[in-house]
């Protein structure tokens, strides 16, 4: 049973640079992303040294340097499907701190992987895939709704 560490190192992050994302060029890939979130209301200081901060395992960027996606990681024993909402709330916050659209996020855990194109609801499971939609020189991004944008943000 491996940790969420080592699922993300042995598994996620091989399946990435198989897809093309050069996990050391971070105008193209961001790990363990800052996202700040507002504290409660009454609260002035955060109660923790994470208090208003979450961090998304991978934002990838388009090539306008701009958050496409982000991919939420789980351990190998983990249901893939327990980061959904997880990735969901990191897309609505990253695009509120940074006034940006980030439609597309990936949850996954390193066997299972999910695509969820937040604009129209779908959800499509991409079995053993990285995002390998990412790589347009392949073509693989086909049977995605949003294909075309993808593409046209993620092209290398």
């Amino acid at each position: 049973m491996k940790s969420e560490a080592e699922t993300r190192k042995e598994l996620i992050d091989t399946k990435l640079r198989t897809a093309g994302w050069d996990l050391n060029n971070l105008s193209r890939v961001l790990q363990e992303f800052d996202i700040a979130v507002p504290l409660p209301e009454g609260l002035g200081e955060p109660r923790t040294p994470y208090g208003g901060h979450q961090y998304s395992d991978y934002v990838l960027l388009g090539r306008d340097g701009k958050p496409l996606a982000v991919v939420e990681a789980k351990k190998t024993s983990k249901d893939a499907a327990i980061g959904r909402e997880q990735a969901k709330q990191y897309c609505h916050n990253i695009q509120k701190q940074y006034n940006c659209k980030l439609p597309f996020c990936f949850y996954t855990n390193g066997h299972d992987i999910y695509f969820w194109d937040l604009d129209n609801g779908t959800v499509q499971n991409e079995a053993d895939r990285c995002p390998e939609c990412c790589n347009t020189e392949n073509g693989s991004a086909q049977g995605h709704s949003k294909v075309s944008e993808w593409r046209q943000r993620a092209e290398f």
